[in-house]
C-alpha cells in the first residue's frame, strides 16, 4: 500500500535530504504540525505528508514501547534487589549465631523466659526443694 503510493507519487514527492535538512535546521523539542510542513514546502502532496506523520507516529511507538519496557524491567530489577538484600540479612544473622554457638563449645545460646524465682536462685539463693527437710 505504501510502496504502490510511493511509487505512483514518487516524481512529484520531496527528496529526503531535503526533508532531513529542513528539519535538522530545527530544535528537537520542537513540535511540528502538518500545517507548519504544508507552511516550509508547499509543493508536498498530502500522501506524502500523511506518511511522513505516520511514520513519525510509529516511530514514536516504538520508542514508547521501549522505554516503559525498561521502567518495568528497573521495576522488577528494584524489587528483586530488595528481596535478595532481605534474605542477606537474614544469612548474615545466621551466620553470627553460628559463631556464638560454635564459640559456646556447639551449645546454643537460646533465650528462655525466667521467673523472678527462678532468677534468684540462678543467682546464688538456694533452697529446698519441696518435700526435703530445710
Amino acid at each position: 500500500s505504501q510502496t504502490v503510493r510511493r511509487l505512483w507519487k514518487s516524481r512529484e514527492w520531496i527528496g529526503e535530504h531535503v526533508l532531513v535538512d529542513l528539519l535538522s535546521e530545527m530544535d528537537g523539542t520542537t513540535t511540528i504540525t502538518k500545517a507548519d510542513i504544508q507552511e516550509m514546502l508547499p509543493e508536498i502532496t498530502k500522501t506524502q505528508l500523511d506518511m511522513l506523520f505516520q511514520a513519525c507516529k510509529d516511530n514514536m511507538k516504538f520508542r514508547l514501547k521501549q522505554e516503559m519496557d525498561r521502567a518495568t524491567f528497573m521495576k522488577v530489577a528494584a524489587g528483586i534487589k530488595l528481596n535478595i538484600d532481605h534474605v542477606n540479612e537474614k544469612i548474615v544473622e545466621a551466620i553470627k549465631q553460628q559463631k556464638e554457638v560454635d564459640a559456646d563449645g556447639g551449645h546454643a545460646k537460646v533465650p528462655v523466659p525466667v521467673s523472678p524465682a527462678a532468677r534468684s536462685r540462678m543467682l546464688g539463693a538456694s533452697r529446698p526443694f519441696p518435700g526435703m527437710p530445710a
